[in-house]
């Protein structure tokens, strides 16, 4: 059965996926409207058409703000952890809610940072076709890689970026909530959980389902594996993209 957060996590990706697909159809109509010259070329434009150009184009993104700032809200947490270790009861403080807010406020920060970066680099790529002179069709292709991705993508997309990083932010603050969690109970051994999937690293393979003492955890810093991320090994677990979190668990004795 899935769990909460992977239920969460889907909707959040799905909607970064239709948010950016659509600002890049507004960018490929945008284009669409340039000066072109013979064969489909874009006309050289001065530079008070480029500012507007420029302009239009970081207009655009601006809807990914919004997305960006549904997605950090991270309202499922709460719910999640308190699912994952049944029967114990588990009540959130305020002080626990404050923290999340404060936690999830953060991460929206650092999510619609990448608006800007990518705005500006597309805006360039369509200033830039302009002033050599390149064909409508590959300044188009070339926003497309940039902003959805693409099988001929030189570089990491928006949609792959913003995707890698909400899904490591969501699942760090589940990470560090759960271990409030832990204390708050009295926990001191946790299960690795979470559901394999084709492409799961070999350590989640190795650790999934097996129980451990914070002790064993922390020792994890010291190992590496592909796609380690550096960092507490209670915040950090797989790595990048990873889903597994870790259940408080009572040990008798």
């Amino acid at each position: 059965m899935a769990d909460i957060s992977d239920k969460a996590l889907d909707s959040i990706e799905k909607e970064i996926e239709a948010t950016l697909a659509a600002i890049n159809a507004k960018i490929a109509r945008l284009i669409g409207k340039l000066e072109t010259t013979k064969g489909d070329v874009l006309a050289k434009m001065e530079l008070s058409r480029m500012r507007a150009t420029r302009k239009a184009i970081i207009k655009e993104f601006m809807a990914f703000d919004t997305v960006a700032n549904e997605s950090t809200k991270f309202n499922q947490i709460g719910k999640a952890i308190k699912s994952r270790i049944k029967p114990v009861s588990l009540s959130f403080t305020q002080s626990d809610n404050a923290l999340l807010k404060l936690l999830s406020d953060s991460a929206y920060g650092e999510l619609s940072g990448i608006t800007s970066q990518y705005s500006e680099r597309v805006s360039m790529a369509v200033i830039r076709g302009s002033i050599v002179g390149a064909n409508v069709d590959d300044i188009t292709l070339e926003v497309t890689q940039l902003v959805e991705g693409g099988t001929d993508l030189a570089g990491r997309s928006m949609a792959s970026h913003a995707k890698t990083l909400v899904n490591t932010q969501y699942m760090e603050v589940d990470a560090a909530m759960t271990i409030r969690a832990a204390d708050n109970i009295g926990a001191t051994h946790f299960r690795y959980s979470g559901s394999l999937i084709k492409d799961s690293r070999e350590w989640c393979q190795d650790h999934v389902d097996k129980i451990y003492t914070r002790k064993e955890i922390e020792g994890w810093g010291s190992s590496s594996w592909a796609g380690k991320k550096e960092g507490d090994p209670f915040i950090t677990r797989g790595g990048y993209n990873c889903r597994h979190y870790f259940v408080p668990v009572i040990v008798d004795g």
